[in-house]
């Protein structure tokens, strides 16, 4: 409560938690406006997962914080369209996760597709392993591993772990941080996340930044990976999988090299944190005074 009488703006990420709709009484009274940052919890996918825990969640308060936020900030135009077709219709600023730069090793580049994020049902790779199971037994793609990192101590891990136990080149790897994540994503020839739904993706944007081209689906933000040839952006299924992957490693590596390099452009031009920063203070300004400040052009009103 005192922070909502000292502060102009009260900002909530994701949403089905605590903090995420007691915030709305706290400022009950005060000048502060809420702005609310979805984080992916309003698509269609999110929603189905434990839709009686989240309708309980709704009575007890998130409903009336959602109604009464002053705006949403959506990571993409995706986010944009699951927010309003919750049917909230208040101002959505889009703003795009920002990350930083790496300078990059001299390496040279691994026959490897990686995948790097939780392994989770939401990220799809129990169907990386199918479209993989076909693609190892193919003598044209010999030698060619995939490695697999993140947390290995779920249900759902351990189930694609088993799944994967007669596959001679795929490498469970674990949890990688900081200049083991890095050297991962800058050694892999191909990143590839085949997710049912992301509001942004950032493991997409980092291995871009890595100069590492991209394979994602439609259920991620990112159609660009096709307008700056610098990935390909899939149906999921596990044929398209299979095909996407077929395609990328049979592209000569001269290509995949300079995909790598349109995407890090890309990334350095879209993605960093003086461009993100600039649009929030801006969204920032016009919310608090509007009659002074000129609606930004990614604020959507309709």
């Amino acid at each position: 409560k005192k922070e909502c009488i000292d502060s102009d703006i009260i900002q909530t990420n994701s949403l089905w938690q605590y903090p995420n709709f007691v915030m709305e009484q706290a400022r009950k009274g005060t000048r502060a406006k809420s702005v609310i940052v979805p984080r992916g919890t309003l698509s269609e996918y999110a929603l189905s997962l434990s839709p009686l825990k989240k309708k309980l969640v709704l009575a007890l308060g998130q409903r009336k914080a959602l109604k009464n936020a002053d705006m949403f900030i959506a990571t993409c135009e995706k986010e944009y369209h699951d927010i309003r077709r919750f049917g909230l219709t208040q101002p959505v600023a889009i703003i795009p996760n920002g990350l930083d730069i790496p300078s990059l090793p001299v390496v040279d580049k691994k026959k490897t597709i990686l995948f790097l994020a939780r392994i989770h049902k939401i990220k799809g790779v129990d169907l990386l392993i199918s479209a993989w199971r076909t693609l190892e037994s193919d003598n044209r793609f010999k030698d060619w591993n995939l490695v697999i990192a993140g947390p290995t101590n779920s249900d759902y891990a351990k189930q694609v772990m088993a799944n994967a136990h007669d596959l001679q080149r795929v490498s469970f790897v674990g949890e990688k941080f900081d200049e083991d994540k890095l050297k991962l994503m800058t050694e892999a020839s191909i990143y590839i996340l085949p997710t049912h739904s992301e509001n942004f993706g950032i493991t997409v944007a980092e291995a871009l930044a890595c100069g590492t081209p991209v394979i994602t689906t439609t259920g991620a933000p990112w159609s660009g990976l096709e307008e700056y040839n610098c990935g390909k952006w899939i149906n999921l299924s596990i044929d398209n999988l299979r095909n996407a992957l077929s395609a990328m490693i049979l592209k000569p590596q001269h290509e995949l090299s300079q995909m790598g390099v349109n995407g890090r452009e890309w990334i350095k031009h879209d993605f960093s944190w003086e461009e993100i920063a600039t649009r929030t203070i801006h969204s920032y300004e016009w919310l608090i005074s509007p009659k002074d400040f000129e609606k930004p052009d990614w604020i959507r009103i309709i």
